[in-house]
């Protein structure tokens, strides 16, 4: 696993209806080239899947909505389909509507966790854009790991908000789900955006 690089996580965006079966056409064909297999199919929506990676479309009024996974860009970015997928979606009328650009450390979570509150309790408070984020508006969710160290995650932000920072244990969260231990510590950052940030 690559540390250190930003890399998109999830993307979101919308279509114009008139613009969309010219668009679905390219996405799935760079999907098809990747191995995704169609899982479901509709008038007004589709999905489609490559082991735990997916990408969903759905119509919203006079726009088509499309999404996919962290885990099937990771997909396109290791088979070299990235710039092509990105290509599908700008070759057209789009418009973002979120984004997490993130980073994985090979760092221990906790003293970061620990470092971040200690900034937020800091006079000048805690920021991830222009803004102080208020003591409010930063949730953090512990847990205790096989070591008896206490770690997990915080978020930086209100749910709803344009920006809002995430920052958790991704080798607990591995481990969490059913997975191998890495065998070593990393933090994930993630730099959630949405439309109205530009």
């Amino acid at each position: 696993m690559t540390t250190d690089a930003v890399f998109c996580d999830d993307l979101r965006v919308t279509v114009p209806e008139a613009d969309w079966p010219d668009t679905e056409s390219d996405l799935r064909s760079v999907l098809d080239t990747l191995g995704a297999q169609t899982e479901f199919k509709a008038h007004d929506r589709s999905g489609w899947r490559l082991e735990d990676g997916t990408a969903r479309s759905q119509k919203c009024g006079r726009v088509w909505s499309f999404s996919s996974s962290g885990k099937l860009l990771a997909g396109l970015r290791a088979a070299n389909l990235f710039g092509q997928f990105l290509g599908a979606l700008a070759g057209r009328p789009h418009r973002v509507t979120g984004i997490h650009c993130t980073m994985d450390r090979k760092e221990p979570t906790p003293p970061v966790i620990s470092r971040l509150l200690d900034v937020a309790d800091s006079e000048a408070g805690l920021r991830v854009s222009r803004k102080a984020v208020s003591a409010a508006a930063i949730q953090r969710y512990i847990s205790r790991n096989a070591q008896g160290v206490d770690t997990g995650s915080m978020y930086i932000g209100r749910k709803n908000a344009e920006v809002r920072a995430v920052i958790y244990d991704k080798r607990q969260e591995i481990i969490d789900r059913g997975g191998a231990d890495l065998g070593h510590d990393l933090t994930r950052y993630e730099l959630r955006l949405r439309s109205q940030v530009g």
